[in-house]
């Protein structure tokens, strides 16, 4: 009964929380749906900021949240957006906040395969539809 109770509350903390990023080991056996994965090996950036939004649809673009350094690297899209058919996200690197140049990489995932590439400086946007298809030199979990 302890045990129950226990895994219970775990559970309840763990969705109270913004549901934005997860360890991989937690998140390997759930569906996936959308996802982020942010090349370290080839992000120098300290942080990034990200806007998101479905695609074809600019007046629901909004901000999600600031990624930082130290971070889970695989980022779950919020449960609304989790398995539309297209999306648009929009990412900025900070270099003035940066002590590196502010290089980043990163790629959009839909289920077991990549859909975007993202590598940048500054910035870059991309709408994807999730049977698009591209290459990402990071592994997909």
């Amino acid at each position: 009964m302890k045990a129950c109770l226990a895994l219970a509350f775990i559970i309840l903390i763990s969705s109270l929380g913004n549901g934005a990023y997860c360890q991989l080991q937690d998140c390997k056996n759930a569906p996936r749906g959308w996802f982020v994965i942010i090349c370290i090996n080839q992000t120098n950036a300290s942080q990034i900021k990200f806007e998101i939004g479905p695609g074809g649809n600019k007046s629901a673009h909004h901000d999600w949240f600031t990624w930082k350094r130290g971070d889970p690297t695989y980022l779950r899209l919020p449960p609304d957006l989790r398995y539309a058919k297209e999306i648009w996200l929009k990412a900025f690197s900070d270099p003035q906040k940066s002590k590196h140049k502010g290089d980043v990489s990163l790629c959009i995932c839909y289920e077991d395969h990549v859909t975007q590439k993202m590598t940048f400086d500054e910035e870059e946007e991309h709408e994807t539809n999730r049977d698009d298809d591209n290459p990402c030199e990071c592994q997909i979990p």
